[in-house]
Order: C-alpha cells, then sequence, then structure tokens
C-alpha cells in the first residue's frame, strides 16, 4: 500500500472546484497531448490511477493506462509522491507546507496544511491513516489530514526520502545520512518508535527508496546505482540483489508475491522468484512505475503488456529541440526556430493553421538565437556568430549571409525589409541598407559596463541599446549614443521592447519591469508581482499586441497586463521552460521553451466547466436547458479526444452572433453557459465542431 504526496498552497480544509476556468488557460501544441513528465504514478484498480507532475497538474486514467486526462489544480509547485486510496480519494505531497487532498477523483481538492516547509513520500493506509516524511520528521494523521501528529525516528537524520507502512502499525523507512548511519529504519507501533534496521557500512548504500511485497519480504534501493538490498525476514537481515548491481533504481513494484519489476535508467527489470534473480530488457525512460499484471507496466508516459518486449508511447512530439524564438506574421502563420543538438543542424518550424501542424526546414548552422519578419516574406534569424539567415520567400529558403564583423552578433533589429541595426560583443553598431547583404559600421557604443544585451530602433533615428547597467539612446541613425538610464549595481538590463515609438518596457531583476512614454528620458518602475518576492525578470521574454496589453514571461512565470503595465495578473502555462513568446491577439499567446515545448492561449472559454474526468466513447451535443431560456442557458457537449473545438452560436437568418468555445480541448464532457441578456426574443442555433464531427440544434429566448 505504498503511498506518496505531493504538495500545495498555505491553505487548511479549503474545498476548490479545479475546472471552471475563470481565466485564459495554456494548451499544448507540442508535444501531444502534453509535454508533462511524471513524478509518481499509483493504481487504485486495474483501470483508475494517478500521477504527478511539476506546476500544480495531476494525471487521471481511468481505461488502465491506455490514456490519461489533465487534472489542473488550483496549485503551481512541483507535485512529488502519491497515496491513491481509492479510485476517488488520493492525496499529494510537493514543496510546499501543505499537501493535496481529493475525495471525488480530482473534481474538487482540499489543501492541508502541515506547517512543515517541505513534504516529500507519504503513504496513507485508509481514508483516514497516512503518514508523510518532513525532513527529517514523519507526520501522522488518523482523521484524513485535518491534524497531525509529528513522530521522530532513531538518531539525527539529515532527510528521510522515503517510507513505506505495511499497515497502521508496522512501517519502514530509508533516509541519506550516508557512511557510518542507520539508514534504515522499522517502526511496529505506528511510528511512536523506531528501530535500527541497517548500518551502512560503505559509502555506496545511500537508499533513495524502500519497498515491501508483504511483511516479510522487502528492498531499499537507490538511484545511485551501487548497491540494491533485500531482505526476507521482515527487515533482521538484509543481502546484496546481485543482478542490480550497480544498477539505478528509479521504482520498485510488484503484481503478487514473485512477479515484480525495478525501472532503471532506459532498463526495465524483471523477476518471477520475488525478487531473489532480475532479467533486464531496454527501455525508453521510465521514471517510477505501477505494475498492473504479470506483464503489464504503466506510466502516464508509456506502457508495456508483455513485460517490456514493446512499448507503446502515449506522447507524439515533432521536435524535441530547444526551441529558442517564435514570430508571427498574421494570426495563423508563424514561425518557430530550434537550436540544433546532437551533431544535428538548427531548424525553422513554420505554421499556417495557428500551430495545429508544423513544416520544418533545415538551417545549415548548429546555433539559432533570434528570430524576426519584417513582412510576409522577409525573416532573419540570428545565429549568435558572424553570420545570420535571410528568407525572402516566407521561409521556403534560407540563405546565409556574414555581418562584416570579426565579433559575435546576438542582436539585431530590422525596422523595415531594407534597413536594419546590428550590435556586435564589443559594442560597435553595424547598418545595412539592402536587407543585410552588406553592413557598414556606425559607431561604438561607449560609457556602462558590460556587454551588449540588447537593440530596438522604434524608427530610422532612434534606437535603443542595453548593457548590463545602462541604457543607450541614439535619436541620429546610430551615429551617436547617450546614455539615458543608468541603474543600481543589483540589475541586470537585457531586452527591451517598445509597442509605439515613445512608449517602451525593459524588465529588471526582481520581480518589476521598467516603462517609458517620453522616448527614454524617463523610466517609471512598476511591481509585477507583489506575492512573488523571488521572481526574476531579468532577461523576460516581452511582447505587446498594443500598447495597453501584453505579456511578459521567463521560465515558468508568466504575466499579463491590459492597462499599460500598470497592473500585471499572473498566468501559469505550467511549463518549466520559456524561451520567447509571441501575441496574435488580446486573448491569444504563443510561448516556445526547450524539448519542443509549444503552448497557446485559449480564446473564448471563460465559464467553461469540465464535468468529472470521464473520458467519453464518443462525440456529442446535447439539448440546451433549460429550453425555452430567459436569459441564461446551458449547452453540455462531449469530447472523445482531444481536438480543436468551436462552438458558435447562430440567429434564425444563419448569422454568426457570438463564438463560445475556440480553443483545443481535451477529451472530457463539458458544459458552457451562454447569457443572451443583450439579445432579442427569438429562436437561436448552436453547433459544435470538434475534429470531423458536426452537430447542431435549435433553441428559444423568450423574454
Amino acid at each position: 500500500m505504498k503511498a506518496r504526496i505531493a504538495f500545495i498552497a498555505l491553505l487548511n480544509l479549503i474545498l476548490i472546484t479545479s475546472n471552471l476556468f475563470t481565466q485564459k488557460r495554456w494548451v499544448w501544441l507540442n508535444p501531444l497531448p502534453h509535454g508533462y513528465s511524471h513524478y509518481d504514478v499509483e493504481f487504485a484498480d486495474q483501470n483508475t490511477g494517478y500521477a504527478t507532475t511539476v506546476y500544480g497538474v495531476i494525471m487521471k486514467t481511468t481505461n488502465g493506462g491506455l490514456s490519461w486526462a489533465l487534472l489542473l489544480t488550483p496549485a503551481y509547485f512541483q507535485f512529488f509522491n502519491l497515496s491513491v486510496v481509492n479510485a476517488n480519494t488520493f492525496y499529494a505531497t510537493a514543496n510546499a507546507s501543505a499537501y493535496l487532498k481529493s475525495t471525488d477523483g480530482g473534481i474538487t481538492w482540499i489543501f492541508l496544511e502541515t506547517g512543515y516547509d517541505f513534504l516529500y513520500s507519504i503513504d496513507f493506509i485508509d481514508i483516514n491513516t497516512g503518514y508523510m516524511t518532513a525532513g527529517n520528521v514523519i507526520l501522522k494523521t488518523t482523521n484524513g489530514g485535518q491534524n497531525h501528529t509529528t513522530l521522530f525516528p532513531q538518531g539525527t537524520l539529515p532527510n528521510i526520502l522515503d517510507i513505506d507502512f505495511l499497515n497502521s502499525q508496522t512501517g519502514y523507512l530509508v533516509n541519506d545520512e550516508g557512511l557510518g548511519a542507520y539508514i534504515i529504519q522499522k517502526t511496529t507501533n505506528g511510528g511512536l518508535n523506531w528501530f535500527y534496521l541497517y548500518n551502512v557500512t560503505a559509502y555506496q548504500e545511500n537508499f533513495s527508496g524502500i519497498y515491501f511485497i508483504n511483511e516479510n519480504t522487502g528492498f531499499a534501493y537507490t538511484l545511485e546505482g551501487f548497491r540494491n538490498v533485500k531482505t526476507t525476514n521482515g527487515g533482521t537481515n538484509w543481502s546484496v540483489v546481485n543482478d542490480l548491481y550497480q544498477s539505478g533504481i528509479y521504482s520498485i513494484s510488484f503484481f503478487d508475491s514473485f512477479t515484480g519489476y525495478a525501472s532503471g535508467y532506459m532498463k526495465l527489470f524483471k523477476s518471477t522468484d520475488g525478487g531473489n534473480s532480475w532479467k533486464s530488457n531496454q527501455a525508453p525512460y521510465l521514471g517510477k512505475i505501477s505494475v498492473l499484471s504479470a506483464g503489464k507496466v504503466v506510466t502516464p508516459i508509456v506502457y508495456t503488456t508483455n513485460s517490456g518486449v514493446n512499448w507503446v508511447n502515449l506522447i507524439n512530439s515533432f521536435t524535441k529541440k530547444n526551441l529558442k524564438d517564435l514570430f508571427f506574421i498574421n494570426s495563423a502563420t508563424g514561425y518557430i526556430i530550434g537550436d540544433g543538438q546532437y551533431n544535428e543542424m538548427a531548424k525553422i518550424y513554420k505554421t499556417t493553421n495557428c500551430g495545429v501542424n508544423w513544416d520544418s526546414n533545415n538551417i545549415d548552422y548548429t546555433n539559432v538565437y533570434k528570430l524576426r519578419f519584417v513582412n510576409e516574406s522577409t525573416g532573419f534569424v540570428s545565429t549568435g556568430g558572424t553570420s545570420f539567415f535571410r528568407t525572402t520567400n516566407g521561409g521556403a529558403n534560407w540563405i546565409q549571409y556574414n555581418f562584416g564583423a570579426n565579433n559575435i552578433v546576438y542582436y539585431f533589429h530590422f525596422i523595415n525589409a531594407s534597413s536594419g541595426y546590428s550590435v556586435t560583443s564589443a559594442r560597435q553598431i553595424y547598418k545595412t541598407t539592402n536587407s543585410g547583404i552588406n553592413w557598414f559600421y556606425l559607431s561604438t557604443a561607449t560609457g556602462g559596463v558590460g556587454t551588449p544585451q540588447a537593440i530596438y530602433f522604434v524608427n530610422e533615428q532612434t534606437g535603443f541599446l542595453t548593457r548590463l547597467r545602462t541604457v543607450h539612446r541614439t535619436t541620429n541613425s546610430g551615429l551617436n549614443w547617450e546614455i539615458v538610464h543608468s541603474a543600481p549595481a543589483s540589475e541586470i538590463l537585457k531586452n527591451i521592447y517598445f509597442p509605439e515609438e515613445n512608449i517602451g518596457y525593459l524588465p529588471l531583476r526582481n520581480n518589476k519591469v521598467m516603462k517609458t512614454t517620453d522616448y527614454g528620458n524617463t523610466w517609471a518602475v512598476y511591481t509585477v508581482d507583489n506575492l512573488d518576492t523571488n521572481v526574476t525578470l531579468e532577461g523576460a521574454n516581452i511582447h505587446f499586441i498594443n500598447i495597453n496589453t501584453g505579456y511578459i514571461g521567463r521560465h515558468n512565470n508568466v504575466y499579463k497586463t491590459t492597462n499599460g503595465g500598470l497592473n500585471w495578473v499572473r498566468n501559469f502555462p505550467r511549463t518549466g521552460s520559456l524561451n520567447g513568446l509571441f501575441m496574435t491577439s488580446e486573448d491569444t499567446c504563443y510561448i516556445v521553451g526547450d524539448n519542443g515545448a509549444i503552448l497557446r492561449t485559449t480564446a473564448n472559454v471563460f465559464g467553461i466547466r469540465q464535468l468529472g474526468n470521464v473520458i467519453p466513447e464518443k462525440y456529442n451535443l446535447y439539448q440546451s436547458y433549460p429550453n425555452p431560456f430567459n436569459p441564461k442557458v446551458t449547452i453540455k457537449f462531449d469530447i472523445a479526444e482531444n481536438s480543436d473545438v468551436k462552438l458558435v452560436i447562430y440567429d434564425l437568418l444563419g448569422r454568426e452572433i457570438t463564438t463560445l468555445v475556440s480553443d483545443k480541448l481535451n477529451s472530457g464532457i463539458y458544459q458552457i453557459e451562454w447569457n443572451a441578456s443583450n439579445y432579442t426574443s427569438g429562436i437561436y442555433f448552436y453547433r459544435l465542431k470538434a475534429g470531423d464531427y458536426s452537430s447542431a440544434k435549435k433553441m428559444v429566448l423568450v423574454k
């Protein structure tokens, strides 16, 4: 009954419904259906299982791991371990002082505060009694997390890495004390007292996990790839498992007393004799596993039904390159550049349907850095070297040109298809008037410290250059530069962006952003996040669709303003890396990151609710209710597969009145409310399009 848990806020016993979207959210365009890696996975039965991921996402399956639905919790921390009590009740821990509980299969969430800063391993014996680790102590609850008792194992332990309780009284722990310490302990009275079982005599024995098949047979294993040990008498004696020697083990799980599996790095080990001997097969990266039958091993990413001979991959990705930058020339057509990896060349990807599909071209260079288009045909890619690439046919071909400078060029800016500026690592400014074919030297920026960080021209005469502590400006096309702003030594100035000639933004190292409204003469400082002083926006990506609406983001912190930077609302794309962002409308923003990550904000999803986590067998559009209605009506629909979904309202003449949903939705059952207060009485139609499915129904508004 191994359990683990992960995480979440500073709230105690607060019930939160997770599937009501009250703000724009992010959907994955690549990989599909998502780009999350899992930390832990555990099943309640042969069908229902849960997995933890980073950034507040729990995954759930109801068909034995063949497909997984994403449950977006209100948390944004990294989840760690799970403890699944039954198909509806589970607990999860994270790098926070509270942990997560759900009793209805992830529809609603309860946060249980403990007062300890870091929760890790977790094991619930039943719906009420559970144990979890918090640094060097163990917390116990007997009332489902309402209260906790602190238990103290033997000695002074640095961190308890794993626990496994066989029942409410008998449990085991491992810690990472290291050489000369008792790193396996046991309790037989519910954690009140602990006694030593195993003393480290070699540095290699530093266990990270413990797992018992039954009251006698158990394993202590390590990720460090040295000695993994086994007991057959409840921990009194331990022996080295020779077949797992020098193998780093992520987890061990048994189907019955004889058949079990151990996941290693790119390997799956199988035992059919209770763990005495093991045979290995090559495998994809597995992490922690769940075993559902003698041959079925499941993770949320891959699974096998024949003991690892073959694997089914649940995640599809057209690229795993680190994506560095992106640019859209209109609402549908955009480009992304990806770094070369493993001796491969860089690539540029193009979409003409809002990111649903992407075509690719090679760029004959390993590294790429920045991407800019000046019109539908002409675009530029910098390489972080002495050359760049240009296309004049919408990305069909890319030709390499030299900047004409011996120094490295990271940054350039084109104000039209012909005229552009670049800055070298030696602060030299170059200009081209023939679309980059030739470059001539203009000047050298003096004053300030450090290498140039960015260059941006708002028109032919006026441009800006950032160095580590200073902002420089030219008003004569780059011939001369003056310092218009000096920052304190604690700041680092990098990216700069101007949505209008006189209005510019510059992210700061702490949780602030600078803004000018007078061509850089003066700068005001605005706080982006009052709640999190650890947010670092140094070098953050920034883009505005107009003078009021824009995004700023770095790593997993993304913020949106709709009032010119006076206030910022935190958005959580729930991905670990963010290398570039670009807005195509006030509602739509794309971001790219490492490992092929592409996400997009959804449009028109206010008030849409996912009903539970059931995956329907087929698409369906239900009759709206009530019908007739005044003025609000509810529309329910089923999405059988992850799809681009559109739900539109039409009047009696077939004219489009409003779009309620225009989004990529995961499979599930949804409902949304339409408020027709601003419309006259009459007959209306609503049409659902999802993939190849299309259906329309009638409803009547009576006022």
